[in-house]
Parts: C-alpha cells; sequence; structure tokens
C-alpha cells in the first residue's frame, strides 16, 4: 500500500501549440457589420454635408449683414447731407428774410421822412411779410438742427 501512496500522476509533456486565428476578411463579415459600416459612412458624408451647407449659410448671413450695415450707414451719410443741404437753404432764406426785413425799415423810414403814405405802407406790410418768414425759417433750422 505504501506504494500506491507514493506514485505521482505523471502527464506525459505536452508539444508547444501555436493558434493561429485569422481576421476575417471584409467579404466575411457578416452583413449587420457590413450595413453599420455603410450607415456610417452615410452618416459621416451627410455630416459633412450639413456643416458645409451651415458655413455658406453663414457666410451668406455674415455677407448680408455687412450688406446691411453698408448700406444703413450710406443711408445716414445720405440723411445727414440732406439735413445740411436743407439746413444751408434754410439759412440762405433767413439771411435774404432778414435782408428784406431790413430794406423794408429803411424804405419806411424814407418814405416817412418825405410823406408818402402809400409808400410807407407798402414798406409796412413788406416788413411784416419778412418778419414771418424769419420767425417761420427760424422754427424749421431749429427742427432740423434738432433731428441732427
Amino acid at each position: 500500500m505504501a506504494e500506491e501512496a507514493v506514485k505521482i500522476d505523471e502527464q506525459p509533456e505536452l508539444p508547444d501549440v501555436v493558434v493561429k486565428v485569422d481576421e476575417p476578411s471584409v467579404e466575411a463579415k457578416d452583413a449587420a457589420v457590413t450595413d453599420l459600416a455603410e450607415q456610417y459612412k452615410a452618416l459621416e458624408e451627410k455630416s459633412k454635408s450639413h456643416e458645409k451647407e451651415r458655413t455658406e449659410a453663414l457666410e451668406r448671413a455674415a455677407s448680408a449683414e455687412r450688406a446691411a450695415a453698408t448700406a444703413r450707414q450710406e443711408a445716414d451719410t445720405a440723411r445727414a447731407q440732406a439735413t445740411s443741404s436743407s439746413l444751408d437753404t434754410i439759412t440762405q432764406a433767413l439771411a435774404t428774410s432778414q435782408a428784406l426785413a431790413d430794406a423794408a425799415k429803411r424804405d419806411k423810414k424814407i418814405a416817412r421822412e418825405a410823406g408818402d403814405f402809400d409808400a410807407e405802407s407798402e414798406a409796412d406790410e413788406r416788413l411784416i411779410q419778412a418778419r414771418i418768414d424769419i420767425r417761420t425759417y427760424d422754427e424749421a433750422k431749429s427742427n432740423l438742427e434738432a433731428r441732427k
């Protein structure tokens, strides 16, 4: 019985085994993997297309904004020039009315000294009209300056 207890199970030595696993070729992949790869490619192309469209839309929007800013600036410049021109015209008309008022005063004085009541009356009418014009042009000038 002693012999039996000492008995060691010896296993025969196994040769080195190398297992070689080949990668499956693209053709060997199953249909689901191929379908997913095609879907991924389609999504990538769609994403690139959307990004290109988005970039183009942003460029168009930026271009439109620049054009609108230029148009606003041109409109502001035109408005300023029109206001300036109107102001110049009103200032000139105001000076003319003032000169007419001064002439009417002078004519009234001369007519009074000469005793010509008709000429004095006419000078009064011209003086009144000139003062009305002066007041009108002053108001117009104030309105334009307030808008400036």
